[in-house]
């Protein structure tokens, strides 16, 4: 297999100088015993993850005869570095703890930066940044308020950067104030209030999944699962339940029910608002910033430009409202 897939790697770079790390992913792969790579996949996924300068190679074979799921950081950089720790124990974390919302942990390197992990079947639960009507009907806001909140029980040994931590939001805050493409005094209050929330967070800080998107939730039956864990750490109160509420944007009657599963007291309940808002808010200006922007394009199948105005003008209703 080791001469297949190094042969099938040059003749399909068009980058020679990039032949580095197809070979550090040569290595990798071919030190994996009972690892098979999907021949049929295995040589367009590579070329395109590669010439794309993707931060992790991601190659899908089987392991002792099950789909499983390579993932290889592409450079040692202090990040990648940081993505590989937080994947890797936070996956043990959960195994450790009775957790099966995650893919199984099969085998990693430290070294080379590299996890083998099991492949979790099902359906993403909706496309670009909304929940689909399919996923709210399978399932409740009960079963991922659950899952969501029994994660703050874990301690793995990760940093709490208290400072970092406030620093990261300050610049988040910064970018909305700065790119709000509306009245600016709509979002003011906001982000005093935010900064006040935020130094009684960095004190309260949770373990979360901390990238709860529509591509990282897969549901089968009436279950879901969570992938890509690279970004787990302790972050602030309501920030993955935040994520989950503003995902169903489109669904008032889910929302709805998500928040009276909460039972969050009053204060708690502005607590969560402000971190809702920084969801919302982070979209208004993302999305106004790149729609007819041609230097940036969307990945296929995201959305259509008019997709995108809907969901600027939809936030923006909700931000008024909140105010």
């Amino acid at each position: 297999m080791r001469e297949f897939t190094k042969t099938l790697l040059q003749n399909t770079v068009e980058n020679k100088s990039k032949l580095g790390l197809f070979n550090r992913v040569i290595k990798s792969i071919s030190s994996i015993e009972l690892f098979v790579v999907d021949k049929d996949e295995y040589q367009e996924i590579v070329r395109e993850q590669i010439e794309k300068g993707l931060h992790r190679i991601v190659v899908l074979g089987k392991y002792k005869g099950k789909k499983a799921v390579f993932r290889q950081y592409s450079n040692k950089t202090i990040k990648s570095k940081q993505f590989f720790n937080r994947e890797l124990t936070a996956l043990k974390e959960l195994d450790e703890n009775g957790f099966s919302v995650q893919p199984n942990l099969l085998d990693f390197s430290i070294k080379d930066l590299w996890l083998l992990e099991s492949y979790v079947a099902g359906e993403v639960s909706g496309n670009f940044f909304n929940f689909s009507k399919k996923f709210v009907d399978r399932v409740k806001p009960k079963t991922i308020i659950k899952y969501l909140t029994e994660l703050n029980v874990l301690t793995p040994s990760l940093p709490k950067y208290s400072s970092k931590l406030i620093k990261e939001y300050e610049q988040k805050i910064e970018y909305i104030v700065d790119h709000w493409p509306f009245d600016k005094n709509e979002i003011y209050p906001w982000a005093t209030n935010f900064r006040d929330y935020l130094k009684r967070a960095v004190k309260e800080v949770k373990f979360w999944h901390s990238d709860i998107n529509v591509g990282n939730i897969i549901t089968r039956g009436g279950k879901i699962y969570l992938i890509d864990w690279e970004s787990a750490r302790y972050d602030i109160p309501f920030k993955d339940l935040a994520a989950a509420y503003y995902r169903a944007a489109d669904f008032p009657s889910w929302q709805n029910d998500f928040l009276s599963n909460l039972t969050l007291n009053q204060q708690d309940m502005v607590m969560f608002d402000y971190v809702y808002m920084l969801y919302l808010c982070e979209d208004i200006c993302f999305l106004n910033d790149r729609v007819g922007n041609k230097k940036y394009t969307f990945r296929e199948g995201d959305a259509s430009e008019t997709r995108i105005k809907e969901i600027i003008r939809r936030n923006h209703r909700i931000v008024k409202k909140l105010v």
